[in-house]
């Protein structure tokens, strides 16, 4: 009894060593980070940066495999599924898309984006009934967001005024961009009208003015060919 009790202390004596070792070893990883100004390294961050990358070279297929990999890494975010979403957009297959629109949205109620784009598949797909529903849920979205823009950062403890004016400004934009696929073209402007009114300075509001005619023209057409 006395000798395995013994070596029960021993062996307590070198699992206290290896937990010092490890957590001495993890402080200095992050000294060396916090000295650098960088982060721990986040194999699941590098494979969501990865897939970001590839989407924007035009990469689909990568897309689909990084995000996995991400995903398996444990990353658990509406970046993952939007960026599978689009990737699956492109490719031609709207179905997944549009359940990876919904998986977004699972995750962040208010996702307005993947609502938005959840539309657009589906007036691809020739579902113009579930596609107004999509663009509907999304103008709904951001405007919970721009009555309350914490909504739309929940992950973070507490907001800017100047972020959180940022924030509302956007919902303002896409909600014109929301009514605008769904054929809403006067509610469109007149939310645009908003927009210029409350913020005249907003970066590219040429262009994103622009955008939204766009896709007005585009919901008439689609309606049009019905």
């Amino acid at each position: 009894r006395g000798f395995r009790g013994f070596r029960g202390r021993r062996i307590m004596r070198r699992k206290r060593a290896i937990l010092k070792r490890t957590t001495a070893a993890m402080l200095l990883t992050l000294a060396v980070c916090a000295i650098a100004g960088c982060e721990p390294h986040d194999p699941g961050q590098d494979a969501l940066l990865q897939a970001r990358q590839a989407l924007a070279n035009h990469n689909y297929f990568e897309v689909i495999e990084l995000t996995e990999r991400a995903m398996g890494q444990g990353v658990r975010d509406e970046d993952v599924y939007l960026l599978r979403g689009h990737a699956y957009m492109k490719m031609g297959q709207v179905q997944e898309a549009v359940k990876t629109f919904d998986d977004a949205v699972k995750f962040d109620p208010l996702c307005g984006e993947a609502l938005l784009y959840k539309g657009i598949a589906l007036s691809d797909a020739g579902e113009p009934e579930q596609a107004a529903e999509a663009f509907a849920a999304a103008r709904q979205a951001y405007e919970k967001i721009e009555a309350d823009p914490q909504k739309a950062a929940w992950r973070q403890p507490e907001l800017s005024e100047a972020e959180a004016d940022r924030i509302r400004t956007e919902a303002m934009v896409n909600q014109a961009l929301a009514m605008s696929l769904a054929g809403d073209a006067a509610d469109a402007m007149r939310q645009m009208q908003k927009v210029r009114d409350a913020h005249p300075n907003y970066p590219g509001l040429d262009h994103v003015a622009a955008a939204v005619q766009s896709a007005t023209v585009r919901s008439l057409m689609m309606g049009a060919e019905e």
